[in-house]
């Protein structure tokens, strides 16, 4: 396997892994709390509902990484030099997916815990969890601009 290829599908390796590691952290955190109070009130599930699921995102954002970076592989014989751009291309996502996704879900946690004693600040903790995402988004945006 051509040296290039190493370091493209490593860098999508850490595009997917450490975007879907921190997505798991965050919903584990924004998971359980919602949990606990959809155990006690049930009908707040449509409410919480996008506050337990928005960290998820980030690990979507590294898999869209991932698939660009394994087009590029699928172009054919890539140099050392182009893998390396490829892997280096991959790192912004990789690293705001990682640290995003955990912040976020203990966002999204607080906010649900406000939700459950105040069921109409949603909106409120939606657009705090968002503020976080907007630097995901980022992350990949950064991506995708360095492997176009």
């Amino acid at each position: 396997m051509d040296l290039g290829v190493v370091y493209a599908i490593t860098g999508a390796a850490m595009a997917i892994s450490l975007g879907g590691a921190g997505s798991a952290f965050g919903l584990r955190k924004s998971g359980v709390v919602v949990s606990g109070i959809l155990r006690e009130n049930p009908e707040r599930w449509g409410s919480l509902f996008l506050l337990a699921f928005l960290p998820a995102t980030q690990g979507l954002y590294g898999f869209i990484t991932a698939i660009m970076a394994f087009i590029s592989v699928e172009a054919g014989s890539l140099t050392p030099e182009a893998g390396l751009e490829i892997l280096v291309a991959c790192i912004p996502i990789a690293i705001t997916g990682l640290v995003t996704g955990s912040l976020q879900g203990s966002v999204c946690a607080a906010a649900a815990e406000t939700v459950a004693a105040r069921p109409d600040q949603v909106g409120r903790g939606v657009i705090l969890a968002a503020f976080i995402e907007f630097y995901a988004i980022l992350g990949l945006m950064i991506s995708i601009l360095f492997l176009i």
